[in-house]
């Protein structure tokens, strides 16, 4: 009789633990991180190691399966409606980033609010809660939750913005008294803008992709009928893209032109702004930029921040003192050195023996390879140590005489890394002119 009692009680228990916990898989991809994974589940990043052994937390990748735990309790109630929430019933061909875009909301304001639903495998007929008020609409609020040996400075730094800042968005914030598993709202990141684009004579998806700075896959997923390899003239696709809810153009050229629909460089952990002002962008720049530090951050998690200096102000044209910088395809950005601090790399002036090659040939070979940046105007007298750099790792004398302008002198007009006098104190990228954009030269 035990016996049976026994072997009741233990069928009953792996029958709760089975009920009380799902597991899901969710595939990381570019921009993640921990913390913001974390998020998105209404779990911490300790949960998210814990679950997964063997997890390096500050060395993850796009691709990489993580495992996520949930209440299968908590998560059959997400679609019961909340005090100050209404609901929407997905849809046929729905995506999280269609949903929040059809609704007016922020994509991220739409995963706090939905916290135990995976944004990637939702369900036709799945309740999803719509967010209201101030919250719904802030367009780049990130929610970071505090983990083991987290500090308000630490998170600081780690978002780019200022403990300042923290204490504003976060009202009943004390700085000197956070807890494991708190929540503290992020200001900045990016709205999400849905395009209907239609197919033309000559369209190919893979270009169709391209030309929106987005993957084939994705548009296979916000297009749940799409067949790639065969697409009608006048087919409509939907596609969505980081940016404001107008797209922006950038008109005429660099030297003699204007920025329409601009948009403000975002904070990040990587770098640091000297003036929001003359920080504004095309939508293209702006992705470029965020995509390249993004990689940085990943690639060196201690990487100390560098500052940029301007790009362009909010419609363009002349910005002083430089001829350059009216359209918003060009950015100023302080070197990395090996005179920079823990935290923060000093905009001043390098010589080549102060360069950090490693560092500031990463961050150029990131945008060269992804075809994203036209020209680098760097010092020629620094040039030397990012090609040898370069070198030693293994890079072809055809790809150097691709990328680079040395060994050439100062005056070939080769290489996209070539000279122009004055940018011994920073280097100046220029991004292609986006495929959309007619009004680019």
């Amino acid at each position: 009789m035990q016996a049976v009692i026994r072997r009741f009680i233990i069928i009953s228990l792996l029958l709760l633990s089975s009920a009380a916990w799902a597991n899901t898989t969710y595939v990381v991809k570019e921009g993640d991180y921990l913390g913001k994974i974390a998020a998105q589940h209404d779990c911490t990043v300790a949960d998210i190691v814990r679950w997964n052994p063997g997890l390096d937390p500050d060395r993850i990748h796009v691709g990489q399966k993580i495992l996520i735990r949930s209440s299968t309790a908590t998560a059959q109630s997400t679609g019961s409606a909340r005090s100050g929430s209404n609901e929407y019933v997905v849809q046929s061909g729905d995506t999280m980033m269609g949903i929040a875009s059809k609704l007016g909301v922020s994509y991220n304001a739409l995963l706090a609010a939905n916290r135990n639903v995976n944004p990637d495998r939702i369900s036709i007929g799945q309740r999803l809660n719509v967010p209201t008020g101030s919250g719904a609409v802030s367009g780049g609020d990130r929610v970071h939750v505090v983990v083991a040996g987290d500090t308000i400075s630490a998170i600081a730094a780690r978002h780019g913005v200022s403990v300042q800042d923290l204490e504003s968005w976060n009202r009943n914030l004390n700085p000197d008294r956070i807890q494991i598993g708190q929540k503290i709202s992020i200001r900045g990141g990016r709205p999400v803008r849905e395009v209907n684009y239609t197919v033309v004579q000559g369209d190919i998806v893979g270009r169709i992709a391209e030309r929106h700075n987005v993957t084939v896959a994705e548009l296979k997923e916000w297009n749940p009928k799409l067949d790639p390899d065969r697409i009608q003239i006048g087919q409509k696709l939907r596609i969505f893209q980081e940016g404001p809810t107008e797209h922006s153009e950038s008109h005429g050229s660099a030297n003699n032109g204007t920025l329409v629909n601009g948009e403000k460089l975002p904070p990040h952990a990587a770098y640091v702004v000297r003036s929001t002002r003359r920080a504004w962008g095309t939508n293209q720049t702006i992705s470029y930029l965020m995509a390249g530090f993004d990689h940085m951050h990943k690639r060196f998690p201690n990487l100390p921040r560098i500052a940029i200096h301007d790009l362009s102000k909010e419609g363009g044209g002349p910005l002083k003192p430089h001829l350059s910088h009216q359209t918003g395809r060009d950015a100023d950005i302080g070197y990395y050195h090996t005179k920079c601090g823990r935290r923060d790399c000093e905009y001043r002036v390098v010589r080549a023996s102060e360069l950090n090659a490693e560092y500031q040939w990463e961050l150029f070979r990131y945008w060269i390879d992804n075809n994203q940046a036209e020209y680098i105007f760097v010092d020629y007298t620094l040039q030397e140590a990012m090609y040898n750099h370069a070198k030693e790792k293994g890079v072809s004398s055809a790809k150097l005489s691709e990328y680079f302008q040395y060994p050439r002198g100062r005056h070939t007009r080769r290489g996209v890394i070539r000279h122009e006098p004055g940018h011994q104190n920073h280097f100046h990228v220029r991004f292609r002119c986006a495929a959309s954009d007619r009004n680019c030269r």
